[in-house]
């Protein structure tokens, strides 16, 4: 007989007895200034920061769990506010602790009682999650905020012992038959990553959990849905993700994108708002320039150096053929002119001749350059770690390198560089449209 493994989030529960414990006060009727400010605190917060206290870390972080926050719900949720009425439903295919549902719920009209409303509510709120004690916190939060609307009133043992939310239920947000009645979709769906479904054309392998499920709701809500979602920045600026911005942009209108910053300091990940409004037929091709990143400038550092990333993967490609100089990110003093490298190793592949620019690709935004480089002089090929991105210029040699490292070096860069790219490292393709700036030729 096997044992019963318990759940992962089992020490949240204390936190599912102390909303417990305040909606029985508020039921009765109970006020004070102390009361109010615990209803505050559950609705703006408390659940995120609680879960993180009770729950270890790695738990959450293997499972994706990280709670929205009530201000970046409301950043991500602002745009579609102005749509939702009394005939609205919501759907929250990944609820948590409904964050997202509460940050639209104040725009939703109540009904002349606490049970009126919660029935009316009921019908309008829907949510999945597959985690019990995040759907009782949810279901608690959202009846605070119901009798937030009327306060000092008593709630009936009979009202709270009824279904409160009946939407809000255990179940995997890609079910089907929950998608098809929404008029509305808020989402901040996990950024593990999955084995790419079947119906993914745009990815093998592994894919973003957060790219399946905005892919999965805009194939199954009807046309005219508003969506917001909170998503992982690499969807928006990585280029493993461009025939999925291509997807998206075929099934949804682009209302409103905004790029934000990490999700929480648990969570090293940027992210950005997006809101969509479903469209009333596939098109074949929507795509336009600045849509999803900055416009294209009219000169661009990819006019002047070919970018490369370095061909060693060191961990894994033999020590076969001739011996070359190896660098690697350690061996590259930032901003200076390198000549001689001490380092070498056997390596039977492509070799970058300098002179080119060496830039590190870890990269994350707030650094104070996001794309640092060193000046690599000689003239025997190297053998270049993929760690590495390589600038060669296209021509002007050693001038042209120089030129390229004051670019690089501009604040402007940096500050391009932050709304292009908010993932922690650099690719290619954000290196090689990188403007460039009149001023450094």
């Amino acid at each position: 007989m096997g044992t019963l493994r318990s759940s992962p989030l089992c020490g949240y529960q204390s936190y599912v007895e102390e909303l417990r414990a305040l909606v029985a006060k508020t039921a009765r009727g109970e006020s004070s200034p102390d009361l109010e400010a615990s209803i505050l605190a559950a609705l703006d917060g408390q659940a995120a920061e609680s879960l993180r206290s009770l729950v270890p870390l790695e738990t959450l972080r293997h499972d994706g769990i990280f709670l929205t926050g009530s201000e970046l719900a409301h950043r991500a949720v602002r745009g579609i506010l102005p749509t939702l009425d009394a005939s609205s439903v919501i759907l929250d295919p990944t609820c948590g602790a409904s964050d997202l549902l509460l940050a639209c719920v104040g725009s939703l009209p109540a009904e002349r009682s606490v049970a009126q409303t919660l029935r009316a509510w009921g019908a309008q709120l829907v949510g999945r999650d597959l985690h019990s004690e995040l759907l009782e916190v949810a279901r608690l939060r959202l009846l605070l905020a119901v009798v937030q609307r009327f306060p000092g009133s008593r709630v009936s043992r009979r009202t709270l012992e009824g279904p409160l939310f009946p939407g809000i239920q255990t179940g995997c947000g890609l079910s089907d038959g929950i998608y098809e009645t929404a008029t509305h979709l808020v989402m901040n769906p996990p950024f593990t990553t999955t084995p790419a479904p079947d119906f993914c054309d745009w990815a093998s392998g592994q894919a973003s959990n957060a790219a399946v499920f905005l892919e999965h709701a805009l194939r199954r809500t009807k046309p005219g849905t508003r969506i917001a979602a909170i998503l992982p920045d690499v969807l928006r600026s990585g280029s493993r993700y461009e025939r999925w911005r291509q997807l998206v942009e075929r099934l949804a209108q682009i209302e409103h994108l905004e790029i934000g910053e990490q999700f929480n300091r648990w969570t090293d990940i940027h992210v950005f708002v997006l809101n969509l409004c479903v469209r009333q037929r596939v098109t074949t091709s929507s795509k336009r320039a600045g849509t999803w990143t900055r416009r294209a400038a009219e000169s661009r550092l990819g006019d002047r150096f070919e970018v490369r990333i370095g061909p060693v993967v060191d961990y894994r490609d033999p020590h076969e053929g001739d011996e070359h100089p190896f660098i690697e990110p350690r061996d590259l003093p930032p901003w200076e002119t390198i000549s001689r490298i001490s380092r070498t190793r056997r390596f039977s592949g492509s070799l970058i001749t300098p002179p080119f620019i060496a830039v590190r690709r870890t990269s994350r935004p707030g650094d104070p350059h996001r794309a640092v480089g060193t000046l690599v002089l000689g003239k025997s090929p190297i053998a270049v770690e993929n760690h590495v991105i390589c600038l060669i210029p296209r021509r002007g040699g050693q001038r042209s390198g120089r030129a390229g490292l004051r670019n690089l070096r501009d604040p402007k860069s940096t500050k391009w560089l932050d709304e292009r790219i908010r993932c922690r490292h650099l690719t290619v393709r954000a290196l090689t449209e990188l403007p460039w700036w009149s001023e450094v030729s």
